[in-house]
């Protein structure tokens, strides 16, 4: 399976598919495949790309996944079950290869707040504005492709001032009896003035054999405006996922952007964050856990178009045997972005020799009274560290457990979700536990 046959298969599907849906949506699809068309799969050749191949990516033969082709429902009910919020999120919507399925979803919306479908969202006024956004600010072909193939979408409309008291919950879900399935799945926020919400995006797949999700996500902060976006990315570690946030931010608005990278054998995470409005805040964290050979590389791009705005990244990587990640951050600041403060920081723990990181932490800053810094350390565990814990009665096991976790918790405690913080210690115990628990005794 060669680049161009894969390239051919989607440009067959596109055609098969583009008059499907809102006629609004036409022009939107065709634009969007005449970019992926333009440019293709990106290669290490692309700068944003340089430490990542998409090379095992395209020689598979990717199939659309077939609405009809899940499991039986009593199986996807027991999936849904382990990764689902526990009487904590207010709406939950399961989508299965890119479909909602409202036998396995909830909704509980308060006043003020509309969940729309993608038909439904195509006749609001901002519509074609907000959607075609996603693929024309990166030099990615990916969300264009997403553009042009998804087949639905999650679109959240929060009027002014609503408020959404428990979190938004949205399981992607691949499954299926059809090997080297493809889904593009898609989600957009729209907070007005002053509204608030917070999102969850998890990410799973069922099965062994290899799957695509290609997601994006997109939200849009009106003035005064609260969002929380979490990416939980589970996949399965045969599945291939590329994803990309982008985020636009009006004045006095904030975005708490939380990012997992833990699944698949490829993944990509993209954060694309727009400070478009003065007093606009964006705090971006990250934790991504590789082991075995996963790839998984996180790639954020912040941009200060007005003054007095701040954003903060903290993303910290853990990797063991002979996992790649990559981390790469740039911060945009115009000319005209005076009293700017941001800072930027990736830490990163190799547990083992063949591990590998690659972190390029960048500053563009083309004004003169600004706060700025960015940082990033590779290490392993400390030796004086767990000297120091094995003369105080520790097994060494123990004492190795206890650092890898204070190294992870610093951001795990900070997630506002206690199921998904519990979530991601147990994998911490299975991924690198060798001996009990990785958090110390009470």
């Amino acid at each position: 399976m060669s680049t161009l046959t894969v390239h051919n298969k989607l440009h067959e599907d596109f055609s098969q598919n583009s008059g499907a849906g809102p006629a609004a949506l036409r022009p939107l699809r065709e634009q969007a495949f005449a970019r992926f068309a333009a440019t293709g799969f990106p290669t290490t050749r692309d700068e944003a790309w340089r430490f990542t191949s998409t090379r095992a990516l395209t020689q598979v033969d990717w199939q659309r996944a077939d609405q009809q082709a899940q499991s039986q429902l009593d199986d996807l009910k027991a999936t849904v079950a382990h990764h689902a919020l526990k009487d904590v999120a207010a709406t939950t919507l399961v989508f299965v290869n890119g479909f909602l399925r409202e036998d396995l979803s909830q909704r509980r919306l308060p006043a003020g707040v509309r969940l729309l479908s993608l038909a439904d969202a195509a006749q609001e006024d901002w519509f074609s504005e907000y959607y075609a956004v996603a693929d024309a600010e990166t030099a990615s072909a990916l969300p264009a492709l997403n553009t042009a193939l998804a087949d639905s979408a999650t679109v959240l409309v929060l009027d002014a001032e609503a408020r959404l008291e428990n979190p938004l919950e949205i399981i992607h879900l691949s499954c299926g009896i059809s090997p080297h399935r493809a889904t593009f799945p898609r989600t957009m926020v729209v907070a007005k003035p002053m509204a608030e919400a917070t999102v969850l995006e998890t990410f799973i797949g069922s099965g062994g054999e290899a799957y695509w999700q290609n997601s994006v996500s997109q939200l849009h902060l009106a003035d005064g405006a609260r969002v929380t976006h979490v990416l939980a990315e589970l996949a399965t570690e045969q599945a291939f996922h590329t994803h990309a946030t982008f985020a636009h931010l009006s004045r006095d608005s904030k975005l708490v952007s939380e990012n997992m990278l833990i699944g698949g054998a490829l993944a990509r995470n993209d954060i694309h964050v727009n400070l478009n409005g003065p007093g606009a805040e964006a705090h971006i964290n990250g934790l991504f856990l590789g082991h075995a050979r996963q790839h998984l590389d996180n790639h954020v791009v912040v941009r200060h178009n007005e003054p007095h705005g701040c954003s903060f990244q903290n993303f910290r990587g853990i990797l063991d045997d002979k996992a790649h990640g990559v981390f790469t951050g740039r911060i945009f600041v115009a000319q005209d972005a005076q009293k700017t403060d941001s800072a930027q920081s990736n830490r990163n723990l190799l547990l083992s020799d063949e591990a590998r990181i690659d972190t390029k932490p960048q500053l563009e800053i083309y004004a003169d009274d600004v706060k700025c810094a960015h940082g990033a350390t590779t290490g392993q565990l400390n030796q004086d560290a767990l000297f120091y814990l094995q003369s105080r009665g520790m097994a060494p096991d123990a004492a190795r457990n206890f650092l890898i976790y204070a190294f992870a918790h610093e951001l795990i405690e900070k997630l506002a979700i206690r199921e998904l913080r519990e979530h991601l210690e147990a994998v911490l115990v299975e991924r690198f536990g060798q001996a009990g628990a990785l958090a110390p005794e009470a």
